[in-house]
């Protein structure tokens, strides 16, 4: 009897359903809520020339960028960025993360991803086809930046306060840290002891399994100084536990600084403030670096672009406070000549010379660029032309190309 009353009660209820649904529309239908859609028309930013408009240009639905590992400063200024970018414009973005330059390029060479962040020593080494980029696969690569910063900290030499080390050139005969199967640090180290006219040769490397390890080094006396970031952390803990004084690059030693350039183009003289044994009292003379920069292919779809560089524009004041080092990439600060590494793209020359950014100085740098990028890849297709002539085995490419590198000058 339980049972048969149960499912008369259930009939009851599914006969009713229609007409509450009937009643409660009272003959209308009605309008879905919806939520806000993306602010791709926000009011104009002051003092931001264009606006947030992007709603005439066509964008996938997401803008993928390869980055840095989880944990990485790199990691945490993309996040900040790609939270202010979807705040203030709604472009909706994704960070792909890896551990090495190979693993943030092949997505973006494969058209997986549209950009990966990267700093000048990954420009030095991918853009002139340096080790590990000097193989057959690979060579000289034609990136093209849509934004960078000039790294607040810059890089210092880093010895205990005791040492006897007092130049760069003093490092002559020392233990100088080297991190195993890492070119990208290791072309710093290298460019440091060009600017003292030193080489590998010249001093005995103190082989590290990476930076942290590096750091680790100094701190147990394995090594006779540390070469890194000057904001890092680990150096701020070292500083209260050995002490650690700062070697000093010379600015005005124009020798040294034209045989560092030879080597690697991108560094420069910088006067920092930020950073271990320096101050806003204290200014000391470091090795600049752009880190990071945002970089594509020429290939990518134009629209794209000119939307991320407009983008990481109109969106700096939501994005400046999240991460210190964001507020390196305010436009006056960014898009200067220093920090022109490699070629801007077409499409974020576009939104530039919109903006009234571009200038004759950026122009100038440009051409420059593009012209060395044309020779690099000439010098890059006669070796290819020369190797399959002379039968050089793939093992055996990579010093091949090498040496028609370096006696070209690059």
């Amino acid at each position: 009897m339980k049972r048969r009353k149960l499912v008369y009660f259930l009939l009851i209820i599914t006969l009713s359903i229609p007409l509450l649904l009937a009643a409660c529309s009272n003959g209308t239908t009605p309008t879905p809520t919806t939520s806000q859609p993306p602010a791709t028309e926000s009011p104009e930013t002051p003092g931001t020339p264009g606006g947030t408009d992007l709603k005439d240009v066509k964008l996938p639905d997401f803008i993928s960028f390869a980055s840095y590992d989880v944990g990485s400063a790199t990691f945490a200024q993309v996040a900040g960025l790609c939270e202010g970018i979807m705040n203030v414009t709604g472009i909706k973005t994704r960070q792909i993360v890896a551990g090495t330059d190979f693993g943030r390029m092949i997505p973006v060479r494969s058209g997986q991803a549209h950009f990966f962040v990267g700093t000048s020593n990954t420009v030095e080494l991918a853009s002139v086809g340096k080790s590990p980029f000097n193989t057959s696969d690979w060579g000289p690569q034609p990136l093209r930046q849509v934004w960078s910063a000039l790294s607040s900290g810059g890089i210092g030499v880093y010895v205990p306060e005791k040492s006897n080390i007092q130049t760069i050139a003093d490092l002559a005969g020392k233990r100088v840290t080297y991190i195993t199967g890492n070119d990208s640090a290791n072309l710093v180290g290298e460019a440091i002891l060009a600017y003292a006219g030193l080489t590998w040769d010249d001093v005995e490397k103190c082989i590290c399994s990476s930076p942290s390890d590096a750091y680790t080094a100094l701190a147990e006396g394995r090594a006779d100084c540390y070469w890194g970031g000057a904001t890092a952390s680990t150096l701020y803990e070292m500083d209260q536990t050995i002490g650690l004084r700062l070697v000093e690059f010379d600015r005005d030693d124009e020798e040294a600084w034209n045989r560092l350039r030879a080597f690697a183009a991108s560094f420069y003289p910088k006067e920092a403030t930020v950073g271990v044994d320096m101050s806003e009292d204290n200014p000391r003379c470091v090795l600049g670096f752009v880190a990071p920069v945002v970089m594509t292919y020429p290939q990518l779809d134009e629209n794209i672009a000119y939307a991320i560089s407009k983008a990481i524009d109109v969106s700096y004041d939501a994005y400046k406070d999240i991460n210190v080092e964001l507020v390196g990439w305010r436009a006056d600060l960014a898009l200067v000549p220093e920090a022109l590494v490699v070629p801007f793209h077409e499409g974020s020359i576009k939104y530039l010379k919109e903006a009234g950014y571009w200038n004759d100085e950026l122009q100038a740098k440009q051409d420059v660029l593009l012209e060395r990028e044309a020779k690099l890849q000439e010098l890059w297709n006669d070796a290819l032309a020369k190797a399959s002539e002379q039968k050089i085995r793939s093992a055996d490419f990579a010093a091949f190309w090498d040496q028609i590198r370096k006696e070209a000058g690059y």
